[in-house]
């Protein structure tokens, strides 16, 4: 009996509803901006990891 009331201590209201209010926050965010700002990013991480593999292979891109 000891073993189940301290595994549910940890299930309580109090834990769950601060964890529940930050995933609603980050939605929220994301359904406010939608999805550009995260192409955006995704397109700036895709050009840095593009240059990256071209100074390790010793080519230059097009264009420069």
């Amino acid at each position: 009996m000891g073993v189940t009331t301290v595994l549910f201590g940890y299930i309580a209201p109090e834990v769950v509803l601060p964890m529940a209010s930050a995933l609603a926050g980050v939605i929220g965010f994301v359904l406010m901006v939608g999805r550009a700002p995260f192409r955006f990013a995704a397109k700036g991480l895709r050009t840095l990891a593009r240059g990256a593999r071209s100074v390790v292979k010793g080519t230059k891109r097009p264009g420069m």
